[in-house]
């Protein structure tokens, strides 16, 4: 319960800002509760949930994908629309003499700047996995398995999914795989 609560309480200040740094700085803090969230449902023992923290990553960064760079350019001219509207607002609000339409004004710009974030995929689109893992393990061929990575600072994961089941393996911490793969890196470079 503790970790979907930290997760909703990254969510909401996700949604409260634009900023690059300080989005960057959630979705690292985001990743370590999601991280944190895996590895106490994969050392319960419980692999769908450990699945579903999963799909829920990957839904944010899909939300986070279309939030920062948006592909529908029925989107983009809503948007500018949007843009246009507030510009509008504050023009109006600048030249308007009366207390009472300028505080109109203020209120329309208020709900105009609301609408920027109607926009946007919703939260509740990404919180439940779309994906069954029955609905996965359905369509894997017997001689097929997916490998899902969870790289944390303590103990890392690798979470098996094949027709027959599903496993977890345990693996080292971050810094060793990180270590390891450099090694590795560098050893084919060279």
């Amino acid at each position: 319960r503790l970790f979907r609560r930290a997760t909703d309480v990254v969510e909401g200040m996700l949604a409260q800002t634009t900023e690059v740094r300080i989005r960057e700085a959630l979705l690292t803090t985001m990743s370590k509760v999601y991280a944190g969230h895996f590895a106490l449902d994969a050392n319960r023992g419980n692999l769908e949930e450990a699945y579903q923290t999963i799909e829920q990553v990957r839904g944010r960064i899909v939300a986070e994908l279309l939030f920062t760079k948006p592909h529908n350019d029925d989107l983009e001219a809503r948007d500018e629309a949007i843009e246009q509207n507030i510009t509008m607002l504050k023009l109006r609000l600048v030249s308007e003499q009366s207390k009472t339409s300028r505080q109109k004004l203020i209120d329309e710009l208020f709900y105009a700047d609301l609408r920027r974030w109607t926009t946007q995929t919703p939260l509740s689109a990404m919180r439940e996995p779309k994906i069954s893992i029955t609905d996965v393990r359905r369509v894997l061929r017997p001689d097929e398995v997916i490998l899902e990575y969870v790289l944390n600072d303590d103990e890392s994961y690798c979470l098996i999914i094949s027709k027959s089941g599903m496993q977890l393996a345990k693996l080292p911490a971050r810094q060793a795989i990180d270590s390891a793969a450099s090694s590795l890196l560098a050893a084919i470079h060279d």
